[in-house]
């Protein structure tokens, strides 16, 4: 049985509208199949941890659909695979595994159980909060523009393109004050001056920009960048640089590799996965290797 979890209003509606190619591709090809359109946020996440033995998912929305996915499957130790097929602006991940709305692809994968496991960010904070991710998580400036954008549109299901958040962006910067944060990798400290970090399972940042550029969900550990220049309109050149290819080439940078990391701080500094901002500082965020089961060819690294 394959649970098609699918978020409405992603492509602006395409996924939804995708739908009957799907189901005629599906019948053709023999598969059973059933369809759950997420009608608030969370429920993708619920729908996920209550998938059971012989099941199999396929999300159809963007990375924050496919966050909660993961945040289902991973909460409950599920051995559930998950195929993508990606409607999102940004499509991190499923530019990491290059995959495409091609349903024979998909179908090709699942029937053949081409399956990769990839590992998974986890993020622990001081209230006994946890949440995991699948590319990246980033603490500081893109982490508050990622909370703005989010409380306007409280309650919602999301279909965030990546031009929403610039006007966020652009109007935060010339008030936003660089936090000063201590981070310590494998029981190490490292900086106790970091201004802006990134924490990155993956290559891809988001739609073009590029912080890690040798990260890799299947190598059992997370590439840390972390900033510290102390003038706000840097940020603009840390994306500049990201956008570029690597972030992590800008002379604020320093990065190292670990697979355990704590960030601390004296002041109120959030923290976003994938994309979403879902709490603040102090936190510990650790990987977990081969944690879920994604249908997808070898072609990530």
């Amino acid at each position: 049985m394959l649970k098609v979890i699918v978020n409405p209003i992603a492509g602006s509606g395409k996924a939804k509208r995708f739908l009957a190619h799907l189901a005629s591709a599906f019948k053709q090809n023999r598969i059973d199949y059933e369809f759950k359109l997420t009608s608030y946020a969370g429920e993708a996440k619920d729908e996920a941890a209550r998938a059971t033995a012989g099941t199999s998912i396929l999300c159809l929305g963007g990375d924050g659909t496919i966050n909660e996915i993961i945040n289902g499957l991973v909460a409950v130790g599920s051995k559930v695979s998950l195929g993508i097929i990606p409607f999102g602006s940004g499509n991190v991940i499923a530019k990491e595994l290059d995959l495409s709305r091609n349903i024979n692809g998909f179908i090709r994968l699942y029937q053949g159980n081409e399956v990769m496991a990839l590992d998974v960010g986890s993020v622990s904070f001081g209230n006994g909060d946890k949440r995991y991710f699948i590319s990246m998580a980033g603490v500081g400036f893109d982490a508050e523009v990622a909370r703005q954008y989010h409380e306007q549109r409280a309650g919602a299901i999301l279909q965030a393109h990546l031009f929403s958040y610039f006007p966020i962006a652009l109007k935060t910067i010339p008030f936003y004050r660089m936090p000063k944060m201590a981070v310590e990798v494998d029981g190490q400290k490292v900086t106790d001056s970091a201004t802006f970090v990134q924490v990155a399972n993956g290559r891809s940042y988001g739609g073009p920009f590029v912080f890690a550029g040798n990260a890799s969900p299947r190598d059992g550990m997370l590439d840390i960048i972390w900033f510290d220049g102390r003038n706000r309109f840097n940020i603009l050149f840390y994306y500049g640089m990201a956008f570029l290819g690597n972030g992590s080439l800008h002379p604020d940078a320093r990065q190292i590799r670990g697979k355990k990391i704590r960030v601390i701080s004296q002041e109120s500094v959030p923290l976003q996965v994938d994309g979403d901002c879902c709490g603040y500082l102090p936190a510990e965020i650790e990987i977990i290797p081969g944690a879920v089961s994604v249908f997808a060819r070898g072609v990530c690294r």
